[in-house]
Parts: C-alpha cells; sequence; structure tokens
C-alpha cells in the first residue's frame, strides 16, 4: 500500500478507536446493567456536564466511574458515540429521547441537530405534540415555529386525534393565540365544542372556562355556557354546524340581539383577517355552463379556485350582503333536451368563511340577464327575462326571514339590465325588450327604497345590454356592451354623476366586451371576463379614476361570459 493512501485520522477519531480497543480509557459510565469506558478529555470536551463533573477539583474530578441514573443504556450508548464522532441516526421513533438527555448533559450541538430535525418534520398530524415537547424543554425557537405552523394550519390540526388529548390550560393558551388563520370563528369554537364532547364526563365543568376565549360575546355568560353544555352531546360534525347549534339554544327574545352580535367584525369575523377578494361565478365557456367560483387575491395578484356552485348557470347576476355572496338566477341547458334553456329562480350562497354554498330562498319570478343590487342593507332582484317574457318587475330580499317579496316595478322592461347603488338610490341602466323587437335601452331609472318608486335618470349616449357598472366615490362607472342592431360590441367606459344627472366619457376599455363581471376594489374598476363577439375572455381589465386609465390585470382561471362578480 502507498503511505500517501493513508487518510490521517482528527484527534476524536484516534480516541475513539483507542475507545474501541479499551486503550487510555480512565472514566466508566454506569448505565442500567452497563458498563461504558470512555476518556475523560473527550466528554468534558463535547459536554458542559462532565467538564464540570471532572474538573471542579471536587472528590467527583478522581472518580473512574460515574453512574448515570434515568438514562437507558442503549440511548446513552448512541450519545456517547456522538460525542467522539459528531454523528448520529435521528428518527422519528428516537429524537425526543436524543434530545432528552442531550439537553440534560447540555450537549447544544446534538441539540441544535434535533431541533433542526423536527422543525423539518413538523406537520398538522404532530404539530400539538412538538409545540408542548419545544415548551416543556424551553425552546422558544421551535415553539415558536410550531405556534406558527399550528396557527397556519389549524383547521386541520383540531381533527387530530392528538389535539383531544391536550390538556385545558394547553387548549385555552391556543384558543388565545390572535392570529388563528381560520375561516371564521365558528371554526374556533367548533374546535372547543369537540375537545370538550370527546369527554364530555371530565371536562364539562371546565366549558366555560374554555369557551370564554371564543371571540363570541356570549360565552362570556356562564349562564349561556350552562345551556350550551346541558345541550351536549349533540352531533356537531363541523364548524358549519356550529352557527346552527348557537342559533337553536339562544332564547326566542335575546335571537335578535344574538344576530347583531354574531356579525359584527368582532365575533363573525377570523382573527386573521385576510384581505377583501373579489368572486367571479358561473357564467359559459365555449362549451358549456358553468360551476365554477374563482377569486382574486390582491395581495398576492392571483386567482384560485373555490367550492363550485351546486348548479351550472350562466347570465346570473351576484350581490354581497353581510358577508355572503348570492347569485341569483340566470339560465342553464336543459340536460334532457340540451337545444332547450331552463330559466332559473334558484339563489344560492357563498360562504367565505366556510368555502362552501347553501340554498337559500328562491325568487318568485325566474330571471335571466337580470341585475342585483344592494341598498339600504335590502338585496333586490332587478328586471331579466324568462322563456316568455322581460321583466320590469323587482323583489326585494328579506334575509332574516329568507323571504322574497315583490317592490316597486320599473318603468321599462329590460333584460341585459346592469344595476348598481350609490347615494341610497339603485339605478337600473339600459338593456333591451328581448320579445319587442330587441329594442336596445338608452334609459336610466332610479330607485329610491324609501319611497318603492323608480324614476328616471339622464339616459345614455348609446343604447346597449350586457354592460357592467359600478360605484366609486358616490359616482357610476359602466363599461362595455353590446347593440345588437348596430352589431357593435363596446369597450367604452362612462361615468354618471347623480348630483348633475350627467354622463361624460372617461377612458375606454382595453377589449371590447359584453356580459363582463365587474366589482369595485381599492376605488378601482375591476371588469373581468365577457364576449368580444369572437370568443369568451378571461382577460381583468382594472380602472383607476384618478389616472383616468386601465391597467390589465393577471387573468382569471377560465374563460367566462355572463358570469355574475362581487366583493367583499
Amino acid at each position: 500500500m502507498d503511505i500517501s493512501d493513508i487518510q490521517p485520522l482528527t484527534g476524536f477519531e484516534s480516541l475513539n478507536n483507542l475507545r474501541k480497543e479499551d486503550h487510555l480509557c480512565d472514566i466508566t459510565i454506569i448505565c442500567e446493567n452497563s458498563r461504558f469506558n470512555a476518556h475523560k478529555v473527550v466528554l468534558a470536551a463535547r459536554c458542559p456536564y462532565f467538564k464540570a463533573l471532572f474538573t471542579s477539583g471536587m472528590r467527583e474530578s478522581q472518580m473512574t466511574e460515574v453512574k448515570l441514573t434515568s438514562t437507558p443504556a442503549d440511548m446513552w450508548s448512541k450519545i456517547l458515540d456522538y460525542m467522539y464522532t459528531e454523528e448520529i441516526e435521528i428518527t422519528p421513533e428516537n429524537v425526543k429521547d436524543i434530545i432528552w438527555v442531550a439537553n440534560r448533559f447540555q450537549i447544544d450541538s446534538l441539540c441544535k441537530k434535533c431541533i433542526q430535525f423536527l422543525r423539518s418534520r413538523l406537520a398538522p398530524e404532530n404539530v400539538v405534540n412538538i409545540r408542548k415537547f419545544a415548551d416543556w424543554l424551553g425552546y422558544i425557537e421551535l415553539k415558536t415555529v410550531a405556534t406558527t405552523m399550528l396557527s397556519d394550519h389549524f383547521e386541520t390540526v383540531i381533527n387530530q386525534d392528538e389535539f383531544l388529548s391536550i390538556s385545558c390550560p394547553e387548549l385555552i393558551e391556543i384558543l388565545q393565540i390572535d392570529f388563528l388563520r381560520v375561516r371564521s370563528e365558528y371554526v374556533i369554537l367548533y374546535a372547543a365544542l369537540r375537545w370538550i364532547q370527546s369527554d364530555l364526563k371530565n371536562r364539562s365543568e371546565e366549558a366555560f372556562h374554555v369557551l370564554q376565549h371564543i371571540h363570541l360575546e356570549s360565552f362570556s355568560d356562564q349562564a349561556y355556557v350552562q345551556r350550551l353544555v346541558n345541550k351536549l352531546p349533540v352531533e356537531i360534525i363541523s364548524p358549519e354546524c356550529c352557527e346552527k347549534f348557537i342559533n337553536e339554544i339562544c332564547e326566542r327574545r335575546s335571537k335578535r340581539r344574538m344576530a347583531q352580535r354574531l356579525n359584527s367584525d368582532d365575533t363573525l369575523f377570523p382573527r386573521f383577517f385576510p384581505p377583501k377578494s373579489v368572486y367571479v361565478a358561473g357564467g359559459r365557456n365555449s362549451r358549456s355552463c358553468l360551476t365554477s367560483l374563482e377569486s382574486y387575491d390582491p395581495v398576492a395578484g392571483r386567482w384560485k379556485n373555490l367550492e363550485p356552485m351546486t348548479s351550472q348557470r350562466t347570465a346570473v347576476s351576484m350581490s354581497s350582503l353581510n358577508n355572503h355572496v348570492y347569485c341569483i338566477g340566470g339560465e342553464r341547458e336543459n340536460p334532457q333536451r340540451p337545444s332547450e334553456t331552463l330559466y332559473l329562480n334558484e339563489v344560492e350562497r357563498y360562504s367565505p368563511q366556510f368555502n362552501c354554498w347553501s340554498a337559500v330562498c328562491s325568487l318568485l319570478s325566474k330571471r335571466s340577464f337580470g341585475a342585483s343590487s344592494v341598498c339600504q342593507g335590502k338585496m333586490y332582484a332587478i328586471g331579466g327575462e324568462n322563456d316568455w317574457r322581460c321583466h320590469n318587475s323587482v323583489e326585494e330580499y328579506d334575509e332574516e326571514r329568507n323571504v322574497w317579496a315583490e317592490t316597486g316595478k320599473m318603468k321599462q322592461l329590460r333584460s341585459g339590465v346592469t344595476a348598481t347603488c350609490v347615494a341610497k338610490r339603485i339605478y337600473a341602466i339600459g338593456g333591451h325588450d328581448n320579445y319587442s323587437n330587441i329594442m336596445h335601452h338608452k334609459t336610466v331609472e332610479s330607485f329610491d327604497p324609501r319611497e318603492g318608486k323608480w324614476s328616471y335618470a339622464m339616459g345614455l349616449n348609446i343604447g346597449r345590454s350586457g354592460a357592467t357598472a359600478c360605484p366609486i366615490d358616490d359616482k357610476i362607472y359602466l363599461a362595455g356592451g353590446r347593440n345588437r342592431r348596430l352589431g357593435h360590441f363596446f369597450d367604452l367606459c362612462e361615468c354618471y354623476e347623480p348630483r348633475m344627472d350627467r354622463w361624460y366619457p372617461v377612458a375606454s376599455m382595453r377589449t371590447a366586451r359584453a356580459w363582463p363581471g365587474s366589482a369595485t376594489f381599492d376605488n378601482k374598476f375591476l371588469v373581468m371576463g365577457g364576449y368580444d363577439c369572437n370568443e369568451r375572455l378571461k382577460t381583468v381589465e382594472m380602472y383607476d379614476p384618478i389616472r383616468d386609465k386601465w391597467d390589465q390585470l393577471e387573468n382569471m382561471l377560465m374563460c367566462r361570459a355572463g358570469a355574475a362578480a362581487s366583493m367583499i
């Protein structure tokens, strides 16, 4: 063998070889019934505990044997190898035992390896136990990282078995975290009720202490909490069940007050306040009517898919009321006879807090290509058409009673109408009478809910249907649309000032489009999708009134025309 091929050994490697051959060892560590020979200099260099023991000048420094209690022999064997080689196999099964021993003997480098391993393995399935373990050992950094994961994935964490095994003080500490990323405070209520019900016999007495940390005002009342606990156990299988459960145990006289509390910012909204989002649902692409819902995240500048509607629909309208999104009416193909159109009176409500849809009371009339608007706390379905006529009728929705009722009729029949609310009045703009020679309206009507009557406002220069409108700073911005008689799709945008009762042009869109969705966001006018006479679009434009300019935003995930849009 060439002597140049021989690699020099490091000091600790040489000492490790001596240890294995039992040469020059001057200390024996006794664990359980096993004996481990070693070198004092290695143990003192690697471990502050042994350095203090061997260099203190006390009687222990002259000892040739040290007995370790509460340390398993197999674990000490791994620790001793690490002190000589800085190598150790860390697994999910042994990491807690290793870090416990390393922490006891103050072997910081090994503790750091274990912490790094635990951080790399953090998951919703184990984060509660790792966080508890880090707190017990006093590793603040690891606990902070675990707390962040727990907060970011709270809804997944609470459905793990380990969540049910935590103690009452541990649960309260978690419930006190102000930045839990949840859709609604009902998610946190569900977590608390799930924990209580998992051992109701022993935990019912702790219910008040737990529930007072939920951000729902009623839970500061011990009598209210007692009524709730008396109703347990019941089948509460999701956060969505909690709202119904709470309403059911309210006394009748306090239901209205409770509803007001639950709609306040401190109770209904999550502790982590997400940014306002734009929602777009339904419509039609080149193949079929859509059920899909997507939202625009203004921080990331991206669209994402959400839970789809329960039924396909295009030519649908949308409004947001009390932090819910309502999709109203519309049409779709008849699945039995695809050449026929089904006109819809269906209404679905989307809850952003729970990412789910639920059916609410249907319209009194089927309405496709209608409009909707919210004014002074009420939602209105306006105009549209069914299979034999266009509507001038208007319906008002009472959310508390979940009923629709007819209110004042418009002066003209309007399908393909757009509507919005400004200065406490609803404005219905344009549209056409599809059953009267396809007459496109220039006219605009305004509605005062207090009077229940419509009156004319200044009309448009060119009649159109399929336009879209939104309010900004007590003005109305109207974009796009089409005039079938003229064979024209519009890119123009106009502004209406109610105080002056006048329309005037502003910068035109980059793309002509009819039947787009629109929403107001950050005092800007977003127009999404639509049809340009050749194809359905997924492009999105945003108008800035201050700059009088349109900017292109990230495209939607899907082409759609006849979609509905709103902002919460």
